[in-house]
């Protein structure tokens, strides 16, 4: 049987819904995409998988680039790069990407 628990885990502005379906961590960002990356950041995901559901990319792989980032890094980010950045920092290994149109 799935068990599914909402909880709520705040992003940088709690602009998402969560819930967890067998432990697996479920999060719905409908606006500020780029914002998720202060989470990932800070939760000590490494390596993660990705599925992400929207009719763009949001993979440009021209993102700011840093050698070290602090807990300021997302703000420089936009919903269009901020997976490509995930990936670059080893936050993300994989993306799945579902275009719902």
């Amino acid at each position: 049987m799935l068990k599914v628990r909402p909880r709520k885990i705040p992003l940088a502005d709690n602009s998402h819904s969560y819930l967890e379906i067998s432990n697996i961590p479920i999060y719905i960002v409908d606006q500020k995409h780029n914002e998720v990356f202060y989470y990932w950041q800070n939760s000590n995901i490494r390596d993660a998988t990705l599925l992400h559901i929207d009719a763009h990319a949001d993979m440009a792989t021209l993102f700011p680039f840093e050698e070290e980032i602090d807990q300021e890094y997302y703000k420089k980010l936009s919903i269009g790069d901020f997976i490509a950045a995930g990936i670059h920092y080893d936050l993300i290994s994989s993306v799945y990407w579902l275009n719902p149109f």
